[in-house]
């Protein structure tokens, strides 16, 4: 009989697959903006509809911007949107070499 993973491992399994799509889209992002010839495609915005805000980081739990970041986005230059992707992804890359390290053993 297969052991399903609790809610808590599913959650942790989404959150490592969604910073995995952040990531991605980052660098497909970054690419379509290099200045090839015949690409003109502006920088999509990185919101997925998963808006909850963290309070540890103040980063939202779904495109990982901060409140400042959402509110500037109708207002920034396409090279300006490129630049948050890749602040993004960053932040994802951090988050997902945070969530990889041992949690310390409990205190008694």
């Amino acid at each position: 009989m297969s052991k399903l993973p609790s809610d808590l491992q599913r959650g942790a399994l989404y959150q490592t697959a969604a910073r995995q799509a952040l990531i991605t889209q980052a660098a497909l992002v970054q690419a379509s903006g290099n200045g090839a010839p015949g690409v003109t495609s502006a920088a999509p915005s990185p919101c997925v509809s998963i808006c909850q805000m963290d309070g540890a980081t103040g980063w939202c739990g779904g495109c990982l911007r901060t409140l400042d970041e959402v509110a500037a986005w109708s207002r920034l230059s396409d090279a300006q949107r490129r630049d948050l992707w890749q602040v993004l992804s960053e932040r994802a890359q951090f988050l997902t070499r945070l969530a990889a390290r041992p949690l310390p053993p409990a205190a008694p």
